[in-house]
């Protein structure tokens, strides 16, 4: 379906999208009014209030109004959340009571949704409801009505049917004259993904080879290998004889290895317990693995790239690991891609005499398209197997190692036919207030309340309050009537994206 561009002018960029993102993320918004996508851009753009969004889907036209390479103020998260900073708003029309208009509206932001995905090579899993970043009940329509699965569903479908999914992949390349292998995991639809470290403790008996070491709880649940490659280096400590991790190392959710305060700077990785991967330095993933927050981690080599950034981590131990970041060598890098892809990568080479150096990995990061990633052991220590299919073994022993396990996604049942009767929601439910703005989340409430609007009850809006708050919310000063009673309440309360309403009442 074709895009219609109506892109504010750029003089209004520093109050609806100051902010230049790579999205990461495509967030779901219903408009809790009736009219079109048309009169959604065109109030948006003729107000001087914060609140913004990229796209109005009706039954009729997609309309873009921001830039996408802009951000907007439409998740209510804060100023710095992900949903405001990272994510693509689109707004779907005709939710009140639109009938056949809505369901339209409803398939054409599904068309949308899938061609977004596509565009900036984003898993399902970053499809996101209003609901996920604030806790607001958003899209309010699909949420009454338990339809947001359905969504979902029919997305992943239109990628299908376009051949528009990512599947896992391994690959080979020449670069910089050398055959580099490279999987990629993580975005079938099909799947879902779990990382995890393995290996033994520090002792006599600690080095295995790396096919050999598996995650014996996830198999048993039915998790197979998808990705699998050797963790950090090691060494034999002169005075006991017990192996050691250099660093930290978390095996199955047990913190193996003494905390080395030496490499509290180096770069490390972690696998949460669902599964999701985390890299920063050694003492932010010591922090999360006391917590108890982890599955596995383990101390890198050193870091390669960092939120986009380079990132060298750790290459100030150079002397007191062999050289490590200097000499040219055998590499294994695993990061992520900035649609949030595992990658796990294999460059040959014989430590000291062919390979890559540490300082040529960052150029190899961006040439693969990572945003994060660290470096591990290398040389002889190289090992990498892809779907049970071993790659590169140089058979030397290893600690421990790290892998990606995937597993089929169970079928969803059918959701229920959807309710055909008008839908007469408003914004859902809300909090009148004594003084405004009250800060709801993510602080002590100070105010008193004064009444809660159920959900499904209108409030009137007498008057905006200048400037998106703190918590990431336009506030107005409002008036509701309780059903059955004559008596007002007046206070203040926080207004999300129902703009049409707003221009009902004079706000436009």
């Amino acid at each position: 379906m074709e895009i219609i561009q109506r892109i504010i002018p750029e003089s209004l960029w520093g109050l609806k999208c100051p902010h230049s993102m790579t999205p990461t993320y495509i967030t779901i918004h219903e408009t809790a009014n009736d009219a079109s996508a048309a009169n959604e851009i065109k109030f948006m753009q003729g107000n001087q209030k914060e609140v913004s969004f990229h796209f109005a889907v009706d039954d009729k036209e997609i309309i873009q109004g921001l830039p996408q390479d802009h951000n907007a103020w439409h998740a209510g998260d804060g100023g710095n959340g992900p949903g405001n900073r990272k994510s693509i708003a689109i707004e779907i029309c005709y939710s009140k009571s639109g009938g056949p208009r809505y369901e339209q509206a409803r398939l054409n932001a599904i068309e949308l949704a899938a061609a977004l995905l596509k565009t900036y090579r984003l898993p399902l899993t970053r499809l996101k409801k209003h609901q996920d970043w604030s806790g607001k009940f958003c899209p309010h329509r699909m949420l009454k009505e338990g339809r947001w699965d359905d969504f979902v569903l029919k997305v992943k479908e239109k990628m299908e049917d376009e051949d528009m999914s990512i599947k896992d992949s391994y690959t080979t390349e020449i670069y910089n004259g050398l055959t580099i292998q490279i999987a990629r995991m993580g975005m079938d639809l099909d799947y879902e993904y779990k990382g995890t470290v393995v290996g033994k403790p520090f002792g006599p008996n600690a080095v295995q080879r790396s096919q050999s070491i598996d995650d014996p709880e996830l198999e048993a649940a039915g998790w197979q290998s998808c990705g699998h490659t050797n963790g950090g280096i090691f060494y034999k400590d002169p005075v006991t004889g017990n192996w050691m991790a250099s660093g930290i190392e978390v095996l199955m959710g047990n913190a193996t290895q003494l905390w080395d305060t030496r490499f509290d700077s180096c770069a490390a990785l972690g696998f949460y317990h669902s599964g999701e991967m985390i890299i920063g330095t050694q003492a932010e993933i010591k922090a999360l693995a006391a917590a108890g927050q982890l599955r596995g981690a383990v101390t890198a080599a050193f870091g390669v790239k960092l939120n986009g950034q380079r990132w060298t981590a750790g290459s100030e131990f150079n002397s007191q690991r062999d050289y490590i970041y200097s000499n040219k060598s055998g590499r294994t890098i695993v990061g992520q891609a900035t649609n949030g892809q595992y990658v796990m990568v294999s460059v040959p080479g014989v430590s000291g005499k062919s390979g890559l150096t540490g300082s040529q990995l960052p150029a190899l990061a961006d040439h693969l398209g990572l945003t994060s990633a660290v470096c591990l052991d290398g040389g002889g220590s190289r090992y990498l197997s892809y779907c049970g299919s071993i790659k590169t073994n140089t058979t030397r022993a290893v600690k421990n190692d790290i892998i990606i396990y995937r597993r089929k996604k169970a079928t969803p049942a059918p959701d229920p036919e959807p309710d055909t009767k008008p839908d007469v929601s408003g914004d859902g439910m809300v909090l009148i207030t004594d003084k405004g703005p009250l800060r709801i989340r993510n602080a002590v409430m100070g105010d008193k309340i004064l009444y809660t609007v159920p959900q499904g009850e209108q409030i009137d809006i007498l008057d905006m309050l200048a400037g998106r708050k703190q918590d990431g919310y336009q506030w107005a000063f409002v008036s509701y009537t309780p059903v059955g009673k004559s008596d007002k309440i007046i206070g203040y309360s926080q207004i999300d994206l129902d703009y049409s309403q707003m221009d009902e009442k004079g706000g436009n």
